[in-house]
């Protein structure tokens, strides 16, 4: 019981995007090339400059034997040469089978991040209880804080994860064979609708936030 309870909380608190199973009819070897190569904007690859909006660049670092670490910067507003601190991280790890891949992705939110979350409100609120209000009124200040801080920082992470998983997603749709119904990550036999719903909301809300900002 403590340990399903433990991976729900881990599934619905540190990962910010169901995960994605892709199948591809190219290596894994193949697939890391072709994502390392297009990290970077070139003018040969100009139909996906839409993946660049706002100085973004994503940084693909190969870890154990067909698996990677992949994180992603935009420049910041009002700086030249400023970016922001990543906030998620999407993991892929692939397997082999006659030439061809399975990519299993996940996101999640980084610990430095998640380290924010908690500590921005916990500095507030520790000024707060020491004020002469009504407890009650301490208590929703306080509760509020903590949910709005985790929410935004949550929200952002989702945000970030998702311009990664279509990077991958426009980087490897020329081979791509079949994306599956999103899986339960505890019971793979069932397909949740709603995880492809929100899939799809936030496909539909990123492709018009990069659509505004290529066309500003």
């Amino acid at each position: 019981m403590a340990t399903r309870l433990l991976d729900f909380v881990i599934q619905r608190l540190w990962y910010v995007l169901p995960h994605r199973r892709i199948q591809i009819s190219l290596s894994p070897a193949m697939c890391m090339h072709l994502l390392q190569q297009t990290a970077q904007p070139s003018v040969r690859r100009l139909e996906l400059r839409s993946l660049f909006v706002q100085g973004r660049r994503y940084d693909i670092e190969p870890r154990k034997q067909y698996s990677f670490r992949m994180t992603t910067t935009r420049k910041m507003e009002g700086y030249i040469q400023r970016r922001i601190v990543p906030s998620a991280v999407v993991t892929g790890l692939f397997t082999e089978d006659n030439q061809q891949s399975t990519l299993l992705l996940s996101a999640r939110m980084r610990l430095r991040h998640i380290v924010e979350a908690i500590a921005w409100p916990t500095f507030f609120a520790s000024l707060i209880i020491y004020m002469p209000w009504d407890p009650f009124l301490v208590g929703g200040l306080v509760i509020t804080l903590y949910v709005s801080a985790w929410m935004g920082h949550r929200y952002h992470a989702a945000l970030e994860a998702h311009a990664m998983m279509i990077f991958i997603r426009k980087v490897l749709a020329e081979h791509v064979q079949s994306e599956p119904p999103l899986l339960a990550n505890d019971r793979g036999d069932i397909i949740y609708d709603n995880q492809a719903k929100l899939m799809q909301t936030w496909e539909q809300l990123y492709e018009e936030k990069l659509h505004s900002a290529d066309t500003a």
